[in-house]
């Protein structure tokens, strides 16, 4: 089978199975708003949050798509080092003074023509050490392992034979969009775009998801510092942010420059030392895929003998299935956006 035949089928592949994903998260969304969202609770909302959304809507549909294609070597769980999760957890950190310079300076924009609440800060009531430590853990660590085996694991590599580049940019603006926040669309692009370069250049996703856990960390710190304010009340007044979020931006881009740099000659290092076992054990997955499709293929061939279709039927190409799916995704989330534009005029919700 041609090579490009090949990438065709695995993005169709990819694609249609974010398209499940991604409906059948947004459906656990609502189902957790209606049970419980109305708990003052901020722990108990975030463990349903969790278990509902993140490990059952996102990531067992995801594992069972990995394991089926090849398994999770295949889509970027390569180890890293302890220096490479150090440098991506640090690279996160300085995310954080990037993402918040560009958020109050949207914030600003916004206030200015008259929608402070499109880009509302996070607030969340000071809490106890087990219970912030919970947060971290139900609002931090799980949902950067999901995020990122979903985007940075299944689509970035699902899209990669069809180019490093348009794969990259392609998970980023999933992403963005399926953060449902339209004011934070060109933050959240950003972060999207960098993670996607970082796993590309070091080979694993665990370096995007330690970036995510560093920024999330962050984030969560910040506020409960702050005593349980958004994050950009620590940005000074008015009169100086435009200054400040300059001096956010220039000191966060260096750190983060530096950062990717060590980051790099770290996984080079790693990558210079061959792994036999892992070269073993992807062969083996190669072997069971293929003896695993084979027997999906006689079962599929048994099916379509017993139940022949009546009348000419239009053959649907993998190139056909693969954009239909990509522009179904565009299309929820374009459309969930708007929904919440829409929420800022009328206030629904």
């Amino acid at each position: 089978m041609p090579k490009q035949t090949l990438a065709v089928r695995q993005r169709s592949l990819t694609d249609t199975v974010v398209l499940f994903i991604c409906c059948f998260t947004v459906f656990m969304q609502v189902l957790v708003a209606l049970i419980a969202g109305k708990t003052d609770d901020l722990v108990r909302y975030a463990a349903w949050y969790a278990m509902l959304v993140y490990l059952l809507a996102m990531y067992m549909p995801a594992r069972g798509f990995m394991r089926f294609r090849g398994g999770r070597e295949t889509f970027g769980f390569v180890r890293i080092s302890l220096p490479e999760w150090i440098y991506a957890f640090l690279t996160g950190v300085a995310m954080f003074f990037v993402v918040n310079a560009l958020n109050m300076l949207l914030h600003q924009f916004f206030a200015a023509v008259g929608l402070p609440q499109a880009l509302a800060s996070m607030e969340i009531p000071e809490q106890k050490t087990w219970h912030f430590l919970s947060l971290i853990l139900l609002m931090a660590i799980i949902p950067s392992y999901v995020e990122e085996t979903l985007f940075r694991g299944i689509l970035l590599n699902g899209w990669k034979p069809m180019g490093r580049r348009r794969a990259i940019w392609h998970t980023a603006l999933i992403y963005a969009l399926a953060q449902l926040s339209p004011a934070a669309l060109p933050s959240t692009l950003l972060v999207g775009l960098l993670l996607g370069y970082v796993a590309d250049r070091v080979g694993s996703c665990y370096a995007s998801m330690g970036i995510q856990i560093g920024y999330s960390v962050t984030v969560l710190w910040i506020i409960q510092m702050s005593g349980g304010t958004g994050s950009e009340q620590v940005i000074p007044a008015f009169s100086e942010v435009i200054l400040s979020c300059l001096l956010y931006i220039v000191s966060g881009a260096g750190l983060i420059h530096i950062l990717i740099g060590r980051l790099s000659r770290s996984a080079a290092r790693r990558l210079e030392d061959p792994d036999e076992d892992r070269e073993e054990r992807r062969e083996q997955a190669r072997k069971q895929e293929t003896i695993e499709l084979k027997e999906i293929r006689a079962m599929l061939d048994k099916w379509h003998t017993n139940h022949p279709k009546r009348g000419p039927q239009k053959k649907k190409t993998p190139l056909r299935i693969a954009t239909t799916s990509s522009i179904a995704t565009y299309v929820l989330f374009i459309t969930l956006n708007l929904v919440v534009v829409a929420n800022w005029f009328f206030g629904w919700f």
